[in-house]
């Protein structure tokens, strides 16, 4: 099978061309930004499988000019935020429609544990079986919607928490705040909450000016938004100690009762648990060891060096950092300075090859 990836020099079009590279398939791909590409007509008539990687707001555009060269029995797939309109374009076309969103980054190595939303439109059976073969097979989380239930829910779950981390960031910029400093004061959960607005911040912002103006059921959500901002100003402005427990009680009871026959733990036993995860991580007394590849009982062989020397552990964590490698993160018992961690190291690195991250 042979997969046409239009957009494939983009960061999440790479992503999917290493990805079914990887599984073995030839990727072709097309891209005006990279020299030496196909153009976008050859990638659609050597293909089986096109997927369109392209900014937000052309996917669309271009979907509907390339509809007239789609065939019968080929597949067309695109990872867009915002489904409506590209699926609508798609269906133009002669080939079977397979919608996806990724709902990680292309920083992440892998879909291991990642959802990944299916919007099937027009698609035989043997082919979504395929695509939906190759996620169970890399353990990511389907969820299958189609386009209109997609998007509505893309106004809350990615527009509004985007908006409200984005106007968090002006707000504390406009008011001279320093966050370095303020991490010397912090608990992990301001930690926390200040690395998920970095990290949106830190993000591509033509994507994220795309998801702010292309979905029209977001400035709904946003209206809802600014009336509750306004009404808890109020309260506090005007010391109404009443009104802002009251205010409280009915937004608590409202999470309790949704979240309440969710899977998994409940919010406090998942918060904790990220926030130990991040003093674990964070922590100076902490050994983080580079595996380029995974095989059983390499971590067990690891930790029997440590053992050998005495040193003791206070925490283990393994974190994927390619599609087959993995970190491991170690916390000691004692400094990282410590001259019997450095034996420790230089044993682990001749004996596995192993190197050791910053």
């Amino acid at each position: 099978m042979r997969i046409g990836i239009i957009g494939g020099a983009g960061r999440m079009g790479g992503w999917f061309a290493r990805f079914f590279a990887h599984e073995g398939y030839d990727v072709l791909i097309a891209d005006p930004v990279s020299p030496g590409t196909l153009t976008n007509a050859q990638v659609i008539e050597s293909s089986d499988v096109v997927l369109f990687a392209l900014p937000l707001r052309e996917t669309a555009k271009v979907i509907e000019k390339l509809a007239p060269l789609g065939r019968k029995n080929q597949l067309w797939m695109d990872v867009t935020s915002i489904k409506r309109e590209a699926v609508k374009a798609a269906l133009l076309s002669k080939a079977e429609v397979l919608s996806i969103h990724p709902m990680f980054a292309p920083t992440f190595p892998s879909m291991h544990g990642q959802t990944v939303i299916v919007s099937p439109a027009r698609v035989s059976e043997e082919k979504q079986a395929w695509f939906m073969g190759l996620l169970k097979k890399h353990n990511a989380k389907i969820k299958i919607a189609d386009a209109d239930t997609h998007d509505r829910w893309m106004a809350t779950i990615q527009g509004f928490t985007h908006f409200s981390a984005i106007t968090a960031a002006k707000t504390l910029r406009d008011s001279g705040f320093d966050i370095a400093e303020s991490l010397q004061f912090t608990s992990q959960v301001y930690r926390l909450r200040i690395a998920l607005i970095a990290r949106v911040m830190q993000q591509n912002p033509e994507l994220y000016a795309d998801i702010q103006l292309e979905n029209d059921l977001l400035p709904e959500i946003l209206d809802h938004y600014l009336e509750a901002s306004e009404e808890l100003y109020h309260i506090v402005r005007t010391y109404d100690r009443e009104a802002f427990i009251e205010y409280f009680k009915e937004a608590g009871e409202y999470f309790t009762e949704s979240l309440k026959n969710k899977k998994g733990g409940d919010a406090f036993e998942e918060t904790n648990a990220l926030v130990q995860l991040l003093a674990d991580l964070t922590d100076d007394n902490t050994v983080r060891i580079q595996a380029a590849a995974d095989r059983a009982g390499l971590l067990q062989d690891l930790l029997t060096v440590f053992s050998k020397h005495n040193i003791s552990l206070t925490s283990i964590h393994s974190i994927r950092t390619t599609q087959d490698g993995f970190a491991f993160h170690i916390g000691l018992d004692r400094s990282n300075t410590d001259p019997e961690i450095k034996k420790v190291k230089d044993e682990l690195s001749q004996q596995f090859g192993v190197s050791f991250l910053a």
